[in-house]
């Protein structure tokens, strides 16, 4: 897995606005699109059932306007795969599809990191 679970009030208060904003927003969904195109992992964090106020509820990423946190899950591996030698190269896999949202939940937390 990748992401959190629940952004703390200051943190979610900044994930709105990247969301919200043009060119971090598309970053997020372009990481998300990838991971979905990567096979069968399962986004999770969608918590409100409205978008929050002061946000427009026909704005593209309305959708994750609704989240309290943001993670994801790559599919159970099976445990013929888990006995096999090939863990390694699938574990392997899922780090690097999980890569693009856990550097941009990175640099949300640590937007001076660099």
């Amino acid at each position: 897995m990748a992401g959190m679970f629940a952004f703390p009030p200051a943190l979610l208060a900044a994930y709105r606005q990247a969301v919200a904003n043009e060119e971090r927003g598309a970053a997020l969904a372009a990481a998300l699109d990838a991971l979905r195109g990567a096979g069968d992992y399962t986004i999770f964090g969608e918590h409100y059932k409205r978008v929050p106020a002061g946000y427009d509820p026909q704005h593209p990423r309305a959708a994750l306007l609704r989240y309290s946190g943001l993670y994801a899950s790559p599919p159970r591996l099976t445990h013929l795969v888990a006995t096999s030698p090939e863990l390694v190269d699938r574990c392997a896999a899922h780090f690097h599809a999980l890569a693009p949202l856990y550097r941009w939940l990175c640099q949300l937390a640590q937007p001076d990191a660099g």
